[in-house]
């Protein structure tokens, strides 16, 4: 015990990682249930509705607000997975004010289209934000060219990059021919 201790006060006692966490639901949001429809205005002054203007294409969907450190760190990471996999990337921010949200995306050099829900209005519909609090942010939902939720991220941790590709790898992946299971001969009633 004493050893350990001294280990662990010298730093050699290994920290547990920092991984990425999942769930089954989230609010609102369900794995295997379509995302709820929403609308708001971007950072580029523009309306965007998810039934209007969405492609047809995976999407990464991700609430974030600009005080948030672990969302300063998953942002471009997710960037640049949604480029080098051709996936849209929709970032909901939910500061209150446009101008805060549009100097930090500058600062960092973000360039994801961005909704700000200055209201909370799209986060409480989601269930990211109930009643004035805010669920642990970033919250991050694959939605898979159907509109179908398909994984969501409660937490980016040190994995994120790597189950973000994995994810959306099996997403692209055609559904695989399974047989039809014959059925038994149907006997004569007696």
């Amino acid at each position: 015990m004493i050893l350990y201790t001294l280990l662990f006060c010298l730093g050699f006692a290994q920290a547990a990682p920092d991984l990425t966490q999942t769930v089954e639901e989230f609010g609102t949001i369900k794995i295997g249930k379509p995302l709820p429809s929403f609308a708001g205005w971007t950072t580029r002054d523009q309306p965007w509705s998810f039934s209007r203007d969405r492609t047809r294409r995976p999407m990464l969907l991700s609430y974030f607000a600009t005080w948030c450190e672990p969302c300063i760190k998953g942002i471009p990471i997710m960037e640049k997975v949604a480029k080098e996999e051709n996936i849209d990337l929709i970032l909901i921010s939910i500061d209150e004010k446009e101008s805060l949200v549009k100097r930090f995306l500058k600062k960092h050099g973000f360039k994801a289209l961005t909704i700000v829900d200055t209201y909370k209005e799209i986060a409480k519909r989601h269930g990211v934000i109930q009643g004035d609090t805010t669920n642990s942010i970033p919250k991050t939902f694959l939605v898979d060219n159907k509109n179908i939720v398909r994984v969501i991220y409660t937490k980016e941790g040190s994995n994120f990059e790597t189950l973000l590709l994995k994810n959306i790898q099996a997403l692209k992946m055609p559904a695989k021919n399974i047989p039809k299971r014959k059925s038994p001969p149907l006997q004569p009633d007696p």
